[in-house]
């Protein structure tokens, strides 16, 4: 048994004294494999030898996991729209419904597979054994380019201990290693528009320009002992999207006449309508006058629409080198870097530059190997990882309503508000906001083979941070809906808005951190039955605000921290709250057995069957809600405004707002309150598969099973 080999072609030479020497060529180790080799010593001269070149194709008697290898030679070969290897998990059996974006540009906007059954953001992503994705919501990362993986695999079902926190499937990516021959590859992909149809709104085609080039390098520094190997892409694409929503006013309407209007505008000082249909410009609001020539077109259009199309560009950059290095035969490192960036910039709404938003994503990912071999039976590996990533949206330009004259004092961060004129138009700007999600795991493995048996045994701790910051809806969300004067644009143009939302900025701030063990003992009973017995545990204490801006409710009970709370509001540091609001579930233990029988004996067919326990770890969102609750995060919601020029008029405008516990507001009653459950403990899922698998001539291998799964919240 020889175990830990790193990925790629093999030989094995045997020879015995009195034996001919057994030779077989053709071997390919891939992710995670069990490959068997069954030799055959017949008597002769070990100078003489049986050599066998066929590629070793097999089937996998020793495992009962349910998974999936997507070798080299398909990252490479098959075709990939936007080269996200992440596509290829389509071919797996059991994954379904795979999003693989070309650039991703939000830490919650990565790759999406449902495996088995499972939620999309139930997934375990290893990039060189080292976590890669976004704590909020647990999202994917994209993983690097076809050209600077190895291969991945991904396990569908009852997989081994040495795996959990997720009960949804594990992606294990591995990237290319340098060789004792230097190598390269290099690249340019092109899409353009002259392929392209026309969108039916459109009057000409949509822009598109898509152009993803790059290289890899790799070889020895000292040869037999250092290598490396680096990898490039980059992307970019030019392209357009569509606004054709918006029904601008006609010119004599924004002149204020409508006198060609089946109904006439109200004047709401006369409850009568404006004499002629012309609302004179004494009337107009300065404010919507100043917004209107700056933002809002003539139609241009059929129908009085208005169409355009809005620059969408997005560029992103890859970069990645590993260094390897054999210290001596029983010593090995390596070194990995990635490094992935993205941006893009689009418009919200149905109007052009309305503070547009540009969003970026840069991800950095570390991982560092040491292997160590004590003997023939015994080996340890011990890894660092550390991934990093941050998503940051933010809005073109400094304009805010407070520039073209209006009283509005309360926008933290410089964006126009979201405006709607219902029947008209819609200019409107996404949130700002930005997250960094920080993990940082360190793990041993320590692997040891005695007889029948393969033991494996180890951990990893891992340190989670998760950084949010927002202004959501702080920047106004106006409406104009005509029930000032029976119009929405001669609302508009009076400067009579239906209604006003705005929030105040917020921030949350949250880190945890887990423990996992397990032991996993593969044993091969008799040379047809393999049995795999595994038990992993998980201590995973909840997240917690690092300022203690978060809180719970608890019936009855007066908060002694916010005095001012409403009843049955409480906050960490009252009697009963601790600062994870839920206790810690100490009982995450996960057994898991499996049973792989080979009727004949000779690795051509293997008949399976499993089960598991696995945990599913709660994910930092659900700590991030609470922190938007009152009194941290405070709304504001007026209806019939007083003006666009000056919404508070005669109110007291509570912007800009910044939370104490002597300063703490509230509103009741309150639109939503969100709190974690006081006996909230961790899901878990029961996991049961049955497999027949059996190879057949040409190198085909036919596959059937079951895969079931049982939820418990």
């Amino acid at each position: 048994l020889i175990t830990n080999l790193p990925v790629g072609p093999y030989s094995l030479l045997i020879g015995k004294e009195g034996f001919r020497q057994f030779v077989q060529d053709g071997i390919t180790l891939e992710v995670g494999q069990n490959a068997r080799v069954d030799a055959i010593l017949a008597v002769g001269l070990l100078t003489d030898s049986i050599t066998v070149s066929a590629d070793a194709i097999g089937v996998d008697t020793r495992a009962a996991t349910v998974g999936e290898v997507v070798d080299r030679l398909r990252v490479q070969e098959l075709p990939l729209n936007g080269r996200n290897v992440m596509q290829l998990a389509n071919i797996i059996p059991g994954v379904t419904a795979v999003s693989a974006p070309t650039l991703v540009t939000l830490g919650r906007g990565g790759p999406q597979a449902s495996v088995a059954g499972g939620r999309n953001t139930e997934n375990e992503i290893r990039l060189d054994d080292s976590a890669n994705v976004q704590l909020y919501n647990n999202s994917a990362l994209n993983l690097p380019s076809p050209d600077a993986l190895q291969e991945f695999t991904v396990l569908t079902n009852n997989f081994s201990a040495e795996y959990g926190r997720y009960g949804g499937g594990v992606f294990v990516a591995v990237t290319r290693a340098g060789t004792n021959q230097f190598h390269g590859t290099l690249w340019e992909y092109l899409r353009n528009t002259a392929f392209d149809a026309r969108n039916f709104f459109s009057a000409t085609k949509p822009d598109l320009k898509q152009n993803q080039f790059g290289f890899t390098f790799g070889g020895p520094v000292i040869h037999k002992r250092t290598f490396f190997f680096g990898s490039y892409q980059g992307t970019r694409v030019r392209q357009s999207q569509v606004l054709s929503s918006a029904t601008p006013p006609t010119a004599a309407e924004r002149a204020g006449d409508f006198s060609a209007a089946i109904k006439k505008p109200n004047d709401p000082t006369t409850n009568a309508p404006f004499p002629g249909g012309i609302i004179p410009s004494s009337r107009f609001d300065p404010v919507a006058v100043r917004l209107l020539a700056k933002y809002v077109p003539l139609p241009n259009a059929p129908g009085g629409a208005f169409v355009a199309l809005s620059p969408e560009p997005s560029s992103g950059n890859q970069f990645l080198w590993r260094v390897d290095h054999s210290f001596s035969s029983k010593n090995s490192l390596n070194v990995r870097y990635f490094r992935d960036d993205g941006n893009t910039t689009s418009q919200s709404g149905n109007l052009l530059n309305w503070s547009p938003n540009p969003q970026g994503l840069k991800v950095t990912n570390w991982t560092l190997h040491d292997t160590h071999t004590f003997s023939g039976s015994l080996l340890n590996e011990f890894r660092i990882g550390i991934n990093r990533n941050h998503s940051e949206v933010t809005s073109s330009g400094s304009d805010q309503l407070s520039d073209y004259g209006a009283i509005f004092p309360g926008v933290v961060s410089p964006q126009l508000p979201s405006i709607t004129v219902t029947g008209y138009f819609a200019p409107a700007t996404a949130d700002r906001y930005g997250e960094v999600s920080n993990i940082y795991q360190m793990g041993d493995t320590l692997r040891w083979f005695h007889g029948r048996h393969s033991v494996s045994l180890g951990g990893e701790f891992t340190r989670n941070e998760y950084f949010g910051h927002g202004s959501s809806v702080n920047q106004g969300v106006i409406a104009f809906g005509g029930a000032i004067t029976g119009d929405a644009f001669a609302d508009f143009l009076i400067g009579k808005p239906t209604s006003l939302s705005q929030n105040s900025t917020y921030d949350r701030l949250v880190k945890g951190y887990a423990w996992y063990l397990f032991l996993q003992d593969d044993m091969r009973i008799s040379s047809k039955l393999s049995v795999n017995l595994g038990l992993r545990y998980e201590f995973v204490p909840p997240f917690h605000n690092i300022y203690g801006l978060v809180n719970a409710y608890n019936a009855g009970q007066q908060s002694t921290v916010v005095p001012a709370a409403p009843l049955g509001m409480v906050f960490p540091g009252d009697s009963g709250v601790v600062r994870g609001l839920i206790p810690t579930d100490k009982k995450n233990i996960g057994p898991r057995v499996g049973i792989v029988w080979d009727p004949s004996g000779n690795g051509h067919m293997a008949v399976r069957a499993s089960y598991g326990l696995f945990h599913e770890n709660f994910r930092a969102d659900m700590w991030t809600y609470p922190a938007v609750n009152q009194p941290f995060v405070i709304s504001d919601a007026i209806n019939n405004p007083y003006s666009l020029t000056d919404m508070y008029h005669g109110l007291v405008d509570p912007f800009p707002y910044v939370y104490t516990n002597a300063s703490a507001k509230f509103s009741l009653p309150m639109g939503l309150f969100t709190v974690l459950g006081p006996n909230d403990t961790t899901p878990y899922i029961h996991q049961m598969s049955f497999s027949i698998e059996h190879s057949l001539p040409s190198s085909i291998v036919l596959k059937a099973g079951y895969s079931g799964k049982l939820a418990h919240n």
